[in-house]
Protein backbone atom coordinates (compact mmCIF):
# COMPACT_ATOMS: atom_id res chain seq x y z
CA UNK A 1 0.00 0.00 0.00
CA UNK A 2 1.40 3.63 -0.79
CA UNK A 3 0.70 6.33 1.74
CA UNK A 4 1.42 9.43 0.40
CA UNK A 5 4.32 12.13 1.83
CA UNK A 6 2.58 14.64 3.73
CA UNK A 7 3.27 17.38 2.39
CA UNK A 8 1.63 17.12 -0.72
CA UNK A 9 4.43 17.67 -3.50
CA UNK A 10 3.36 18.09 -7.07
CA UNK A 11 5.24 15.75 -8.66
CA UNK A 12 3.36 12.76 -6.59
CA UNK A 13 0.95 10.65 -8.34
CA UNK A 14 -1.52 11.02 -5.36
CA UNK A 15 -3.72 13.86 -5.40
CA UNK A 16 -5.16 15.10 -1.91
CA UNK A 17 -8.89 14.88 -1.50
CA UNK A 18 -9.14 19.01 -0.79
CA UNK A 19 -7.79 19.43 -3.96
CA UNK A 20 -9.61 17.93 -6.21
CA UNK A 21 -12.96 18.60 -3.86
CA UNK A 22 -11.59 22.28 -4.02
CA UNK A 23 -11.95 21.95 -8.44
CA UNK A 24 -15.04 20.48 -8.27
CA UNK A 25 -16.72 23.47 -5.93
CA UNK A 26 -14.99 26.54 -7.29
CA UNK A 27 -16.05 25.06 -11.31
CA UNK A 28 -18.56 21.85 -11.46
CA UNK A 29 -17.73 21.61 -15.17
CA UNK A 30 -13.87 21.78 -14.82
CA UNK A 31 -13.76 17.64 -15.76
CA UNK A 32 -11.86 17.26 -12.02
CA UNK A 33 -13.04 13.77 -11.26
CA UNK A 34 -13.66 12.25 -7.56
CA UNK A 35 -10.69 9.46 -8.02
CA UNK A 36 -8.28 7.80 -5.01
CA UNK A 37 -4.39 7.64 -5.07
CA UNK A 38 -4.73 10.57 -8.39
CA UNK A 39 -5.55 7.84 -10.28
CA UNK A 40 -8.31 6.02 -10.37
CA UNK A 41 -12.33 6.14 -10.02
CA UNK A 42 -13.45 4.65 -6.67
CA UNK A 43 -16.71 2.35 -8.00
CA UNK A 44 -18.07 0.54 -5.31
CA UNK A 45 -21.06 -1.01 -4.02
CA UNK A 46 -21.89 -2.22 -0.58
CA UNK A 47 -22.63 -5.70 1.07
CA UNK A 48 -25.34 -4.53 3.12
CA UNK A 49 -27.06 -7.52 5.20
CA UNK A 50 -24.04 -8.87 6.18
CA UNK A 51 -22.51 -8.39 9.18
CA UNK A 52 -25.17 -6.10 10.68
CA UNK A 53 -28.68 -8.08 9.54
CA UNK A 54 -31.18 -5.77 8.23
CA UNK A 55 -34.43 -8.45 7.34
CA UNK A 56 -35.97 -6.45 4.58
CA UNK A 57 -32.21 -7.00 2.85
CA UNK A 58 -32.36 -10.68 4.39
CA UNK A 59 -35.76 -12.14 4.65
CA UNK A 60 -34.23 -15.26 4.43
CA UNK A 61 -32.37 -14.96 8.14
CA UNK A 62 -35.79 -14.75 9.97
CA UNK A 63 -38.33 -17.03 7.23
CA UNK A 64 -38.17 -19.83 10.10
CA UNK A 65 -38.69 -17.77 12.93
CA UNK A 66 -42.04 -18.02 13.88
CA UNK A 67 -44.67 -15.03 14.05
CA UNK A 68 -44.47 -12.17 14.81
CA UNK A 69 -41.12 -11.76 13.19
CA UNK A 70 -38.06 -9.79 15.08
CA UNK A 71 -38.11 -6.47 13.98
CA UNK A 72 -34.24 -6.00 14.28
CA UNK A 73 -31.17 -8.14 15.01
CA UNK A 74 -31.19 -7.35 18.95
CA UNK A 75 -35.24 -8.84 19.12
CA UNK A 76 -33.80 -11.42 16.78
CA UNK A 77 -31.00 -12.30 19.70
CA UNK A 78 -33.24 -12.16 22.58
CA UNK A 79 -35.60 -14.28 20.67
CA UNK A 80 -33.80 -16.85 19.91
CA UNK A 81 -30.70 -17.17 22.36
CA UNK A 82 -27.46 -16.97 21.78
CA UNK A 83 -26.32 -20.26 20.55
CA UNK A 84 -29.78 -20.59 17.89
CA UNK A 85 -28.26 -17.25 16.80
CA UNK A 86 -25.24 -17.77 16.16
CA UNK A 87 -25.98 -20.94 14.51
CA UNK A 88 -28.34 -19.28 12.62
CA UNK A 89 -25.39 -16.27 11.51
CA UNK A 90 -23.07 -18.62 10.95
CA UNK A 91 -24.91 -19.88 8.03
CA UNK A 92 -25.33 -16.54 6.89
CA UNK A 93 -21.78 -15.74 6.97
CA UNK A 94 -20.57 -18.55 5.30
CA UNK A 95 -23.06 -17.76 2.38
CA UNK A 96 -23.98 -13.93 1.79
CA UNK A 97 -20.31 -13.46 0.54
CA UNK A 98 -18.54 -15.72 -1.10
CA UNK A 99 -14.91 -15.60 -2.57
CA UNK A 100 -16.34 -16.26 -6.07
CA UNK A 101 -18.77 -13.43 -5.90
CA UNK A 102 -15.71 -11.11 -4.66
CA UNK A 103 -13.72 -12.39 -7.51
CA UNK A 104 -16.89 -11.57 -9.76
CA UNK A 105 -17.49 -7.91 -8.40
CA UNK A 106 -13.55 -7.22 -8.72
CA UNK A 107 -14.11 -8.89 -12.52
CA UNK A 108 -16.72 -6.41 -13.19
CA UNK A 109 -14.06 -3.10 -12.97
CA UNK A 110 -15.31 -2.05 -8.97
CA UNK A 111 -12.56 -0.96 -6.54
CA UNK A 112 -14.55 -0.70 -3.19
CA UNK A 113 -16.31 -2.57 -1.25
CA UNK A 114 -18.23 -1.05 1.83
CA UNK A 115 -18.64 -3.43 4.23
CA UNK A 116 -21.12 -2.20 7.35
CA UNK A 117 -20.36 -3.48 10.86
CA UNK A 118 -21.62 -3.42 14.28
CA UNK A 119 -20.26 -2.23 17.46
CA UNK A 120 -21.14 -5.53 19.38
CA UNK A 121 -18.26 -6.84 17.16
CA UNK A 122 -15.79 -4.52 19.36
CA UNK A 123 -17.64 -3.27 22.71
CA UNK A 124 -18.07 -5.78 25.69
CA UNK A 125 -21.57 -5.48 26.31
CA UNK A 126 -24.37 -7.17 27.99
CA UNK A 127 -27.39 -5.74 25.90
CA UNK A 128 -27.61 -9.33 24.27
CA UNK A 129 -26.25 -8.71 20.84
CA UNK A 130 -24.40 -11.81 19.59
CA UNK A 131 -21.16 -12.01 18.14
CA UNK A 132 -18.99 -13.45 16.02
CA UNK A 133 -18.90 -11.36 12.38
CA UNK A 134 -15.76 -10.30 13.10
CA UNK A 135 -13.49 -13.29 11.36
CA UNK A 136 -16.15 -13.00 8.56
CA UNK A 137 -15.38 -9.47 8.15
CA UNK A 138 -11.67 -10.36 8.33
CA UNK A 139 -12.05 -13.25 5.65
CA UNK A 140 -13.56 -10.53 3.27
CA UNK A 141 -10.58 -8.14 3.78
CA UNK A 142 -8.43 -10.98 2.79
CA UNK A 143 -10.37 -12.01 -0.54
CA UNK A 144 -10.93 -8.15 -1.25
CA UNK A 145 -7.07 -7.80 -1.21
CA UNK A 146 -6.17 -11.05 -2.97
CA UNK A 147 -8.42 -9.13 -5.98
CA UNK A 148 -7.35 -6.08 -5.72
CA UNK A 149 -10.52 -4.23 -3.73
CA UNK A 150 -10.49 -2.14 -0.81
CA UNK A 151 -12.54 -2.18 2.07
CA UNK A 152 -14.20 0.92 3.39
CA UNK A 153 -15.47 -0.45 6.97
CA UNK A 154 -18.43 1.47 8.03
CA UNK A 155 -19.29 1.39 12.00
CA UNK A 156 -22.90 1.24 10.89
CA UNK A 157 -24.50 1.08 14.64
CA UNK A 158 -23.66 2.44 18.28
CA UNK A 159 -24.32 1.34 21.38
CA UNK A 160 -28.07 2.34 22.27
CA UNK A 161 -29.17 3.12 18.64
CA UNK A 162 -27.78 6.06 16.99
CA UNK A 163 -31.51 6.25 15.00
CA UNK A 164 -33.80 3.79 15.96
CA UNK A 165 -34.06 2.01 12.88
CA UNK A 166 -33.01 -1.33 12.02
CA UNK A 167 -29.75 -0.62 10.36
CA UNK A 168 -28.77 0.67 14.01
CA UNK A 169 -28.90 -3.49 15.11
CA UNK A 170 -32.55 -2.14 17.59
CA UNK A 171 -35.72 -0.26 16.83
CA UNK A 172 -36.16 0.39 20.54
CA UNK A 173 -35.51 4.09 20.24
CA UNK A 174 -32.86 6.63 19.67
CA UNK A 175 -30.56 6.21 23.04
CA UNK A 176 -26.81 6.40 22.21
CA UNK A 177 -26.56 9.99 23.75
CA UNK A 178 -27.71 8.14 27.17
CA UNK A 179 -24.44 5.10 26.74
CA UNK A 180 -21.11 6.06 28.55
CA UNK A 181 -19.70 3.69 25.87
CA UNK A 182 -20.01 7.00 23.03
Amino acid sequence: MRIAASPHRPDSPTVPLQDVLGDVRNNPSSGASMGYHGHKMVRGVNIGGFLVPEFWITPSLIAGVPDPKPGDYLELCKRLGAEATLQLMRRHWETWVTEAEVQRLAGAGLTHLRVPIGHWEFVDSDDGYVRGGLPYFKRLVYWASKYGLRVIADMHTAPGSQNGFDNSGTTSGVNWTNDARN
